[in-house]
């Protein structure tokens, strides 16, 4: 998920699955870049599906984005 935020102040930003606060770690990365917020998800399971927010915030306001993700299933790739 990519998201670009403008402001004029500085802001902190936290991306959450299902309305609970996904910490960094090796399965879910964080980066930023020039207002550019990505979640970067390492490998993907079908209960990685739900609703991805990303929520911007500083002392002026706030603001969000979300999406949905729906992980229909794993496909094993074999090669002959």
């Amino acid at each position: 998920m990519i998201l670009h935020f403008i402001g004029a102040q500085k802001f902190d930003v936290i991306w959450l699955h299902n309305n609970k606060e996904i910490k960094p770690s090796k399965d879910f990365q964080y980066t930023n870049e020039a207002n550019i917020y990505k979640l970067n998800i390492a490998e993907i399971f079908p209960e990685d599906s739900g609703t991805y927010t990303c929520e911007a915030f500083n002392d002026t306001g706030e603001s969000f984005s979300s999406c949905t993700l729906i992980v229909l299933g794993m496909y094993k790739v074999q090669h002959v």
